[in-house]
C-alpha cells in the first residue's frame, strides 16, 4: 500500500479520535446535560443517624481505583464504630478511567461498609464515558441532604465549571435553606495551595463567584480534592479544605463532627 494511504489512514483515525473526545483520549460528557438530566437519575435517601444533632462522617478523596481492589472501604468499616462514622464521603476521583470494572470495584469495596457512602463526581470519574457507570452504581451527580440543622451540597465540577443550571440551583437551594450547618463537597476548588491564589478552578469568573457565593451564604466547609495535596485556607466564615488523595498517608481521611451549630473537622493519618 502506498504511503499515502498510510497517511489517510492516521489521519482518519486522528480525526475520530478528536470527534470522540471532548479533550484528547478522553471522553468528558457536559455538566449542563448533566444537571439537565440529573433528575433521571436516583436520588440518594438520607443517612440513618442516631442523633441528627450530633454526628460524626469521614471524608476521603482520589481514590482512583483501577486495576486490584484498593480496600479503601473496608479499612474503613474496620475503624468505623470506633470513630461513630455514620456515613462516608468520597470527594471524587473515585475511579481513574471510568471503566465499568473500576466502578465494579469500588461496589465490591461498598459491600464491606455498613453505612451510607455518598460520591462526588470528579473528572477521571467520566473520562471513556463512565459517567454511564457513575449513574448505574451511585445515582445523580448534583443533590443536597438535610437532616437537623445541616445542610450537605454535593456539586459536580467533573469539567471543571458549575455550568449556568447548576449555580442557579444551587442559589435558589440556598435562598430557601434555613439550615446554620451549610457544607459544600466538590472535585475542583478554587484555590491553589501553593500559592494560595485563585489558579484551580480554570475559568477565573467562578472562582470569584465560588468564594462570594460562600460568604452570602455563611458556607461553612467547601471541600474539595484534585490536587492530590492538602490545603487549607479561612476567607471569611469559609474554611476551603482541599483533601490529599487517598493513597497518601497525611491528610487523606476527615472525621468531621458536627455537634449542634459546631462543626469540627480532623486528619486520620495512616487509614490506608
Amino acid at each position: 500500500m502506498s504511503k499515502l494511504f498510510y497517511k489517510r489512514l492516521i489521519l482518519s483515525f486522528a480525526f475520530l479520535l478528536i470527534i470522540q473526545c471532548d479533550m484528547g483520549l478522553y471522553y468528558f460528557s457536559n455538566v449542563n446535560q448533566r444537571f439537565e438530566h440529573k433528575n433521571d437519575f436516583d436520588d440518594y435517601s438520607i443517612p440513618d443517624l442516631s442523633n441528627n444533632s450530633n454526628f460524626y462522617f469521614l471524608v476521603i478523596s482520589d481514590t482512583h481505583y483501577q486495576y486490584n481492589q484498593k480496600n479503601y472501604l473496608k479499612k474503613i468499616a474496620s475503624i468505623q464504630k470506633k470513630y461513630q462514622i455514620e456515613f462516608v464521603i468520597i470527594n471524587g476521583d473515585i475511579v481513574n478511567n471510568g471503566w465499568s470494572r473500576q466502578y465494579q470495584l469500588v461496589d465490591d469495596d461498598r459491600a464491606h461498609l455498613a453505612v451510607s457512602l455518598y460520591p462526588v463526581l470528579g473528572n477521571h470519574d467520566i473520562y471513556n464515558r463512565g459517567f454511564q457507570y457513575f449513574v448505574k452504581y451511585f445515582g445523580r451527580s448534583i443533590y443536597h441532604l438535610e437532616f437537623g440543622n445541616t445542610l450537605l451540597i454535593f456539586l459536580d465540577t467533573a469539567n471543571g465549571s458549575l455550568g449556568q443550571g447548576q449555580r442557579a440551583w444551587l442559589e435558589d437551594l440556598l435562598d430557601h435553606s434555613a439550615k446554620e450547618n451549610k457544607l459544600i463537597f466538590t472535585h475542583y476548588s478554587p484555590l491553589d495551595g501553593p500559592f494560595q491564589n485563585f489558579t484551580t478552578t480554570p475559568y477565573g469568573e467562578e472562582k470569584y463567584y465560588i468564594t462570594s457565593l460562600c460568604t452570602k451564604y455563611n458556607i461553612d466547609y467547601y471541600v474539595s480534592g484534585h490536587l492530590h495535596n492538602y490545603h487549607r485556607k479561612q476567607i471569611n466564615q469559609t474554611t476551603f479544605l482541599s483533601i490529599n488523595d487517598a493513597m497518601d498517608d497525611d491528610h487523606s481521611a476527615y472525621l468531621f463532627h458536627i455537634n449542634g451549630t459546631n462543626i469540627n473537622c480532623r486528619t486520620l493519618s495512616a487509614i490506608f
